[in-house]
């Protein structure tokens, strides 16, 4: 593929498919989990599912904070014709990956129990969180790897081998899943158990890829590796950092949750944010999609390929959003149906719950494209802008103060409206962002 020549449409299209075929399929790792565990244990273990939940964001933000970092900087790079420059923004990034997986493995793997009692664990929930978490954490480097290695094999002009590399775990995990806790009876160690052998068996494959013949990608001598890193963590910071917002959010929410309310309320959040996880992974796949396309162009100075493909990518988080808000909002008792069986006694709670929650999707799909907009065309500090406002102050700012004024009900709608204020200044700072055919690059 020529990213800098090809029809534009068309090469949408070839990245768009296994990028959000390939982001569904690292959320299906806990909505299959979830899924499982909701029909083979009950609510109590879907209520662990979301206190461990936040390990899987964790992987997630090293992930991509080096594999986006080091993406974009490849992709421009390239469309510079910089290829020596490119392989050491490779070597730079893989580097700080396994730095970063190694040390936060250290801490996870020593405090495991204490972790979990910070999401919110209670003694009786702690047995279900250690049963299925254990298992997260022995195999986390590998959840790790995966979310770093399918962006840059990605860049690599290979988005197809990432989407046959996830689905082939992801495979492994489903039929684990049905194995280890139906069939052998392991309860929501089975679980955890799959989950893990699904994450090795996609880190092994991905890996492959640079045995092939299509790998362009060498490792090379990196002239001031302290700089290297620094450049791969700013360009890989924002789109990471929503990560770290989830993180946050399961912290602050787990708790005022059983503050204001009990395990169900609990496990009914653990259902609607594990649906919340699978739509985030596509919104972030229609704009991981478009990120090859406009930093090469970006780097090539090609303007109006960048606007066209930025119409396009837009219109489609747009679309989706919209479909995911409407399921939500007319369908809660079905859809949380899908992952637990809805008993009388959570009937009220899916009312109360789902339909709040997921008005936020459509905001959230426009917030997540954006942001990665800007990613793609190292606007760093714009991109910063938006993650720290959703994750790290807005978000749990309102979600106190939703919380003491409405209880239980302000803690959903304080989601909402997190993604709403987010979605304005996301849409200010676009308008600042002059994307015309007038000039050669974005201003």
């Amino acid at each position: 593929m020529n990213l800098l020549e090809d029809n534009i449409k068309k090469l949408y299209m070839r990245y768009l498919i296994p990028a959000v075929g390939g982001a569904m399929i690292i959320a299906v790792y806990s909505f299959v989990d979830m899924l499982a565990v909701g029909k083979g244990v009950g609510p109590d273990g879907s209520a662990a599912i979301a206190v461990v939940m936040p390990v899987f964001n964790l992987a997630d933000f090293f992930g991509f904070l080096t594999g986006v970092g080091g993406a974009v900087l490849i992709s421009v790079s390239q469309g510079r014709g910089e290829t020596e420059k490119r392989n050491e923004h490779f070597t730079a990034s893989f580097l700080l990956t396994v730095i970063l997986a190694a040390s936060s493995w250290a801490g996870l793997f020593f405090f495991m129990e204490e972790i979990f009692r910070l999401f919110g664990a209670s003694e009786e929930l702690l047995p279900y969180c250690i049963g299925y978490g254990k298992y997260i954490i022995y195999a986390y480097p590998t959840f790790l790897l995966v979310g770093y290695l399918s962006c840059v094999v990605r860049n690599d002009n290979d988005p197809f081998f990432v989407l046959a590399g996830l689905i082939s775990g992801a495979v492994c995990n489903s039929l684990g899943d049905y194995i280890f806790v139906f069939v052998l009876k392991m309860g929501i160690d089975g679980a955890g158990l799959a989950s893990a052998s699904g994450s090795v068996i996609q880190c092994i494959i991905l890996s492959i890829h640079f045995l092939r013949k299509s790998n362009t990608l060498r490792f090379a001598k990196v002239k001031g590796l302290i700089q290297a890193f620094i450049s791969v963590v700013k360009n890989g910071f924002g789109a990471s950092f929503v990560n770290i917002s989830l993180i946050l959010s399961y912290f602050f929410l787990n708790n005022q949750i059983m503050k204001y309310s009990d395990e169900s309320a609990l496990a009914v959040y653990g259902v609607i944010s594990t649906l919340g996880v699978l739509f985030q992974g596509v919104f972030s796949g229609i704009g991981v999609a478009a990120q090859p396309i406009i930093s090469e162009n970006y780097g090539g100075g090609r303007k109006g390929r960048i606007l066209e493909i930025h119409r396009q990518a837009l219109t489609a988080s747009l679309a989706f959003g919209a479909v995911c808000t409407l399921a939500g909002v007319i369908f809660p008792v079905g859809i949380t149906n899908l992952l637990v069986t809805v008993t009388e006694e959570l009937t009220p709670y899916v009312y109360s719950t789902v339909p709040m929650f997921s008005l936020s999707f459509v905001f959230k799909a426009f917030n997540t494209y954006v942001l990665i907009l800007f990613q793609s065309l190292e606007k760093s500090r714009a991109a910063m802008v938006l993650s720290i406002c959703e994750g790290a102050s807005l978000n749990i700012c309102l979600l106190f103060l939703f919380s003491i004024l409405m209880g239980t009900r302000g803690i959903w709608l304080s989601i909402t409206a997190t993604e709403v204020i987010v979605a304005v200044v996301s849409a200010f700072l676009l308008s600042g962002l002059k994307l015309n055919k007038k000039t050669n690059v974005a201003s």
